[in-house]
């Protein structure tokens, strides 16, 4: 990944960079969250900056993972919703399968099971139709049905992740699969099978470096090991568990994701400042516009000045006389300031926007 950015920086190749922003943070996502939010914010700028849609919604779905990871409902649902809407909005149905199943997998986190299950039967149907993988959709059905104290369907859900997931090769939807199963024997008092299935989680974590899931493996055989009266084999989870804990949330790398989110923060707020003073911008011009178009109209002789000023000053003198006259001075300032206008029309322009009101009023009442 480093490589490709290397290269796409060199040829100022934008999409490349964005690509492969996304893809090292994809990889430091396990280590280093702090510098994985870092790039993919990078990534997110380089495809709102070239209209990427699709490199929008991956930098979307990977910033929501982030904080789903952080336990922040608010934001991690906000990004997972955008990134489906963008997968929607470009009928991309793989997409949205994706998209469906980490929401319904964030619901689930956060224990809200019928929005979990109402979203991975959504995602579980739709791939089902396009004949695309269901081994992470699978969990999410079988941690429902556990938490529902459903069983049979639990372990059933469980066991075809498991198949599914090695029938893919994909071995961090195995470990989630394993550490569910687990739990599950785990609830249900069978210590030995969820000693078993919890080793086969730790193991498909480790061989794949998904320090989470080695995590929630150590965490689930440190209370199974305790709960046995085998203090030695828990000390040895639990000192794993504590180096996992440490790696991913570190004092250091807390205090870092804190920062960026709050420079993230002002970001957003210094851009919607930029639309405000635009906005400002617009207006200032067209109050200047509309004074000298209204002075002209009122200059001109009475009756002329009768049929066009009326009805445009009337409207113009609804407005605040002081508004008016501040945006005009305003405008001047920021012009001679940016030495485009000389000093000396200063007393001029200040005079006729505070006697524009006066030259209007005095033309209505002759008129």
């Amino acid at each position: 990944a480093r490589q490709a950015l290397g290269l796409a920086r060199r040829i100022g190749y934008r999409h490349g960079q964005g690509e492969a922003l996304n893809r090292l943070g994809a990889a430091l996502r396990e280590s280093n969250l702090a510098r994985a939010l870092e790039l993919f914010q990078q990534s997110l700028r380089l495809a709102e900056a070239t209209h990427d849609q699709r490199l929008k919604a991956q930098n979307l779905r990977s910033i929501g993972i982030i904080y789903v990871y952080l336990r922040d409902q608010r934001q991690g649902l906000a990004y997972y919703f955008r990134a489906l809407k963008i997968g929607e909005q470009l009928h991309d149905e793989r997409r949205v399968v994706i998209e469906l199943s980490n929401i319904g997998l964030a619901y689930d986190l956060f224990n809200q099971l019928d929005s979990a299950r109402l979203f991975q039967e959504r995602a579980y149907a739709l791939a089902r139709r396009l004949h695309t993988p269901t081994n992470y959709i699978l969990y999410g059905l079988g941690n429902v049905a556990r938490k529902q104290g459903q069983v049979a369907q639990a372990r059933d859900f469980y066991h075809r992740s498991i198949a599914e997931s090695k029938q893919v090769r994909h071995l961090r939807s195995l470990n989630f699969a394993y550490v569910g199963l687990a739990t599950l024997f785990q609830q249900l008092g069978q210590s030995d099978s969820s000693i078993y299935y919890a080793r086969l989680g730790c193991q498909a974590g480790r061989t794949n470096g998904f320090l989470r899931g080695v995590l929630n493996a150590a965490t689930l055989l440190t209370q199974d090991f305790k709960a046995r009266g085998l203090p030695d084999s828990a000390l040895k989870y639990q000192s794993l568990m504590l180096v996992m804990k440490d790696t991913l949330f570190g004092q250091e790398k807390v205090m870092r994701l804190q920062s960026l989110n709050y420079r993230e923060q002002q970001r957003a707020q210094q851009a919607a400042a930029s639309q405000a003073a635009l906005k400002v911008r617009y207006r200032t011009f067209g109050l200047v516009a509309g004074l000298v178009v209204l002075l002209a109209l009122a200059l001109l002789p009475g009756g002329a000045a009768s049929a066009y000023a009326r009805p445009l000053a009337d409207g113009w003198l609804a407005f605040n006389h002081f508004a008016i006259a501040s945006a005009l001075v305003s405008a001047v300032t920021a012009a001679i300031l940016a030495r485009r206008l000389p000093p000396w029309w200063w007393a001029q322009i200040i005079a006729l926007s505070l006697a524009v009101p006066l030259v209007l009023g005095a033309g209505i009442a002759h008129a």
